[in-house]
């Protein structure tokens, strides 16, 4: 079904750069301002410059952060920095992170996936997308013609990818070696026919389900018709613009992880905080957790309860005192909207949202102001210890069997339900939009 091909990726030239470690950064949305400032400071060439360069007071339409990525990526490609590769490949990556007995690798491939609208049923999203980031990276694409961050994919092996990727990994060392943070990287370009061959026909009869980058995705549609207009009958044979950059990893590789996101809301008045609380215990057998200031454990123990029974742990920081709230078997009528998808009331976000916080904070917008969505549970503890959270709802990590039901069904699940562990890094393999792919 999907049409993954290699491509001559755009690299950094490791001795121009002064290595490789320095100039890799994180995905732009969760780079905070300061962290944007330290990536700045720890290279000339960090590929945050380009990604997500510092807007200026004096910025105009044609001196902003866009226009000087673009002078920038020129400067760079004139300098022999950064350069497009000779010929096409895949590359195989592996991520190393956490340590010890806690020490997981996931396994990739980068590639080149030709663009197909939803519709078609090949790439299949999950989320809800809103238009300002799709306007700010249509801006960056439109000044650099290139795309330097990729979108992480799943797919499920259909036989055989997953032990030529091991065996590619096993014949040869790594041609690149590189850590951003606490993950160490290892990439082998993939260039022998055969194995090209194997890899392009193991997702010609799968879908491609989107993990990371909606926005990207639907801003490289925008692009892509753009440019067909432009070219007309001129454009190439196989345009670099008709395809998105893609990671793609097995959905049952062993250090794939899929998290979650918690709601810690604030700026309640009482009576909405009441109003909660009314829903709550209404739809939930409440439990004492226990002491809130152990959020690691009281989401360990929430993971432990019975998975297919909607189960939450909700933290009062007016008292401290934490609980477990378990989906009754006879819930009132009526508190839980009805669903499309029959499934969708096992997604415990969605639930969360239709039958307690939306009714009382209201769905005007996908993200509402009262909520703040936090994955990181240090977070969420700094928040709660310094008096700026009223209620936080702890949500266990969504079973991917579920998601893998719903996306095919073509369900769009509530913003901030996956959080897919670890990030990729930018600026390891990237995809110039000009030419041939």
């Amino acid at each position: 079904m999907a049409q993954v091909l290699p491509f001559r990726a755009l690299r950094y030239d490791p001795d121009k750069a002064g290595g490789l470690s320095p100039i890799l950064s994180p995905p732009y949305d969760i780079i905070s301002p300061q962290g944007r400032e330290e990536l700045y400071r720890q290279s000339p060439y960090n590929v945050v410059r380009l990604e997500f360069g510092r807007p200026g007071p004096g910025d105009s339409p044609s001196d902003n952060a866009y226009t000087r990525a673009a002078a920038l990526l020129n400067q760079w490609l004139g300098d022999g920095v950064l350069s497009r590769e000779d010929g096409p490949a895949y590359y195989a990556v592996t991520e190393e992170y956490g340590s010890g007995a806690a020490a997981l690798t996931r396994t990739g491939v980068y590639g080149a996936v030709r663009l197909e609208e939803y519709e078609r049923g090949v790439i299949l999203p999950h989320e809800q997308t809103r238009p300002g980031p799709k306007e700010d990276r249509l801006r960056l694409m439109e000044a650099c013609r290139a795309v330097f961050s990729p979108l992480m994919s799943l797919y499920r092996d259909p036989g055989g990818l997953r032990s030529l990727l091991a065996a590619t990994m096993q014949d040869r060392p790594p041609q690149i070696e590189a850590a951003e943070g606490a993950i160490r990287y290892r990439l082998w370009p993939i260039r022998d026919p055969g194995a090209v061959r194997q890899v392009q026909e193991a997702f010609s009869n799968a879908p491609v389900y989107l993990g990371d980058g909606h926005h990207r995705y639907e801003t490289a549609l925008t692009y892509r018709d753009a440019r067909r207009a432009q070219s007309g009958p001129t454009a190439p044979e196989q345009p670099a613009y008709d395809y998105a950059l893609m990671c793609l990893i097995d959905m049952d590789d062993p250090g794939f992880q899929l998290l979650s996101f918690h709601r810690v809301l604030h700026g309640l008045t009482q009576e909405q905080i009441d109003r909660i609380w009314d829903r709550v215990r209404s739809l939930f057998e409440v439990a004492p957790l226990g002491a809130a200031d152990s959020l690691e454990s009281a989401l360990a123990a929430l993971q432990a309860m019975d998975a297919d029974r909607p189960t939450y742990g909700l933290v009062d920081a007016a008292t401290g005192q934490g609980y477990t709230l378990s989906l009754r078997d006879d819930p009132p009528p009526g508190l839980i909207p009805p669903a499309q998808e029959p499934l969708l009331p096992r997604c415990e976000t969605w639930l969360l949202h239709q039958a307690v916080l939306d009714p009382v904070i209201g769905a005007a917008s996908a993200e509402p102001e009262e909520i703040s969505f936090l994955h990181g549970l240090d977070e969420v503890a700094q928040l709660l210890d310094s008096a700026q959270a009223q209620l936080v709802f702890l949500v266990r990590p969504m079973d991917l069997g579920l998601f893998e039901s719903l996306v095919q069904r073509g369900q769009r699940l509530p913003p901030k339900t996956t959080y897919f562990s670890p990030k990729l890094p930018t600026g390891l393999v990237m995809h110039t939009l000009d030419g041939e792919l």
